[in-house]
Order: C-alpha cells, then sequence, then structure tokens
C-alpha cells in the first residue's frame, strides 16, 4: 500500500501536478500559509538531487553523435531562447515575471526524462545522454548571462546574484549527488543501483516537486484568484511554445538524421529542465514566474508521450 502511493505521484506526474495546483489554490484562498515558504529550500533539495545521481560525467568529453549534439546546441542555445524572448516580447511585454518563467524554460534544456522518452521510443540514446549532460552544464553557465541580457530593462537582474542562484540549484546538488553516488555505488553493484535505487529516484524527486508547487499556489492563491485570466494567459504561450518547439525539432530531424538521431534531437530539445527551472524561479523571481513553470510541467509531458505515439503511428521519420 505504501508503495504504491509512494511511486503514484511520479508515474501520474501531469495528474499530481494539476491536483497540487488545484489543491494548494483551494487551501492558500481559506487559510494564509506564509509559513510553510520556510520548507522551499528542503523542498528543492529534494526535487533536485536525485536527478544529478549517476550524473553522466564521462560524456562530456566524448566525441561521438557531434553531428546530432551540434544540431541540438544550436536549437536549444540560439533558436528555442529566440522563440522564447519573441513570444514573450509580443504576448507578455507587459507581465515580467511570466515573461521570466517563459525564459527559464527555454534556456535550461533537457532532463532526466530527455533519455527515458528516447529510450522508451527507441532512439539514440548515447547521443541523448551526451546531450543531455553537456547541456545542463552548459545551461547553468549561460543562463544568468542569457536573462540579464533579456530583462536589463524589465528586472533588476543583477548577474552574479542569478550565478549564484544557479550555482546553488544547479552545481550544489550536482556535487552532492556525485558524492551519494559514488557511496551507493560502495554499497551496491551496477545492475543492483539500476533494479533497487534507481527506480526510487523519480518518486523522491516528484514528491519534492509536489511540495515546491503547492506551497507555491497556496501562498499565491489570492494574487493568483484576483488575476484569474494570467492562467489562461500562461496556457496558451506555453502550448504555443511547445508546438513551435516540436515543429523546429523535426522538421531538422527529418531534414538532416535518420529516426534515431531524430527521437533523440526532438527529446533533447523539446523537454526542458523545468526542475530546475522552478528552482531558479521561486528563489530569483515572483509567484507568477513559478505559476507558468508548473503549468509547462502538465504540458511538457502529455505532449511528449503524445508525440512518441504520434510519430510512430503516421512514421515521422525516416529509418
Amino acid at each position: 500500500m505504501f508503495k504504491n502511493i509512494f511511486y503514484f505521484p511520479a508515474k501520474n506526474l501531469s495528474i499530481v501536478v494539476t491536483l497540487m495546483i488545484i489543491v494548494g489554490l483551494i487551501v492558500g484562498s481559506a487559510i494564509d500559509t506564509e509559513f510553510l515558504r520556510v520548507l522551499m529550500p528542503i523542498a528543492i533539495l529534494a526535487m533536485i538531487v536525485p536527478t544529478m545521481i549517476g550524473f553522466h560525467w564521462k560524456e562530456m568529453v566524448s566525441v561521438t553523435h557531434y553531428k546530432v549534439f551540434i544540431a541540438a546546441a544550436i536549437i536549444n542555445f540560439i533558436i528555442i531562447p529566440l522563440l522564447a524572448y519573441f513570444l514573450g516580447f509580443v504576448m507578455l511585454k507587459g507581465d515580467p515575471e511570466l515573461f521570466a518563467g517563459l525564459a527559464l524554460a527555454s534556456l535550461l534544456p533537457t532532463s532526466g526524462m530527455t533519455i527515458s522518452w528516447t529510450m522508451f521510443y527507441k532512439g539514440n540514446v548515447s547521443a541523448a545522454i551526451k546531450i543531455t549532460a553537456i547541456s545542463l552544464i552548459a545551461g547553468a553557465i549561460i543562463t544568468p548571462i542569457y536573462l540579464t541580457l533579456m530583462f536589463d530593462q524589465i528586472i533588476d537582474a543583477d548577474l552574479s546574484f542569478l550565478f549564484m542562484k544557479v550555482m546553488l540549484v544547479v552545481f550544489v546538488p550536482m556535487i552532492v549527488g556525485t558524492f551519494i553516488h559514488r557511496w551507493l555505488m560502495k554499497k551496491y553493484s551496477q545492475e543492483k543501483f539500476n533494479k533497487k535505487v534507481k527506480p526510487v529516484l523519480p518518486a523522491i524527486s516528484t514528491w519534492g516537486l509536489m511540495l515546491i508547487i503547492f506551497v507555491m499556489a497556496s501562498i499565491n492563491a489570492t494574487i493568483i484568484f484576483s488575476e484569474s485570466a494570467i492562467i489562461l494567459q500562461a496556457i496558451l504561450i506555453l502550448v504555443l511554445f511547445y508546438l513551435l518547439n516540436f515543429a523546429i525539432s523535426t522538421i531538422v530531424g527529418k531534414w538532416l538524421f535518420n529516426r534515431e538521431d531524430s527521437i533523440a534531437l526532438v527529446y533533447s530539445t523539446v523537454l526542458r529542465n523545468l526542475s530546475i527551472a522552478l528552482g531558479i524561479a521561486v528563489t530569483s523571481f515572483g509567484p507568477k514566474a513559478g505559476l507558468i513553470l508548473a503549468l509547462a510541467f502538465v504540458i511538457q509531458i502529455q505532449a511528449a508521450t503524445w508525440y512518441g505515439k504520434l510519430t510512430d503511428r503516421f512514421g515521422v521519420f525516416k529509418g
């Protein structure tokens, strides 16, 4: 019974995220939950550290799959940020917090789900691992710079402050995750680690995510209810953002690569690291930045699932 409850959120992420937003808004409209804010640092670590355990450091120095990697890097760090900036400038210029949330999603590519979805739909897993490993480091380094360039006139974005936040949210969990992984490997073989420990990590991360979303929604329930139109606005721009992202990556994949490399390219560019983006948003920006990223969780997981099914059904990529 306990085991089923523990794993349920990770297996039903889109349902759970939606439920946490709704419950958080209801509770926050009834009582003041400001006291829960002290839990945010713990929740952020619980969400991010498990995703860093077993991080593939060696893939960053490998020279394999360089063509797919170069294509993914151009999409991830040039095309997608420009797309987000254009959408934000046109549709969110009057709401800098939502704009910042969208920008964070665009600047932090790939997640653990990148590798999982690439594997599930029989793509090039080795390429996905390489892109994920390097993109995480690169995204962490360039995000403060990009944010300062994007919002210098909109948000008081101190480059050193943002870099410190990214360090805390990305590199500290990465280092902690590396030490935990080394400690676990002294106790378990790789086979036992993959079988007993690895399946537990996404579940732990999801519980941290649930707590963040609940606290964030409940604390800001009054603001959100008074401006309910922002939810519809956020959903609209996210749907447009992901549709364009899928279209760009699919066209490039069909044009340049075979099916396996195309699947790796799409899932390495469309799936954004929303956990880290959310961690930065709730510590550096306002509640609306966190809200748009929470909604992105719901849209991203549904889009990734249906994309894989539809591309297989209609034979989008060549063999």
